[in-house]
């Protein structure tokens, strides 16, 4: 009797600010610790279009999203305008 295997594709991403602290093999560590077997990997630089395909453009999500990022940034010490070129959240 053939076992029902089901496969299943989840898209993880790593923000830019993930890769810049090292921490995508941590990242991809901990996924493995919890028994997920990577299969395929891709690193790639996500172009305008991309995002705009994968995220809603309303403005009040943006904003919202833009400010959460403000706040981590600073939470952490980091410089926001510095490192993102803007400290507008609608352009983060």
């Amino acid at each position: 009797m053939a076992a029902d295997v089901r496969h299943e594709r989840t898209l993880i991403l790593i923000k830019p600010d993930g890769i810049q602290r090292a921490l995508s093999g941590t990242i991809l560590s901990r996924l493995e610790g919890t028994g997920l077997k990577i299969v395929g990997l891709k690193m790639v630089r996500a172009t305008r279009s991309m995002l705009e395909r994968h995220y809603p453009s309303d403005e009040g999500w943006v904003r919202t999203v833009g400010d959460k990022t403000r706040e981590a940034f600073g939470s952490y010490g980091l410089d926001v305008r510095a490192m993102m070129g803007t400290d507008d959240p609608l352009e983060m």
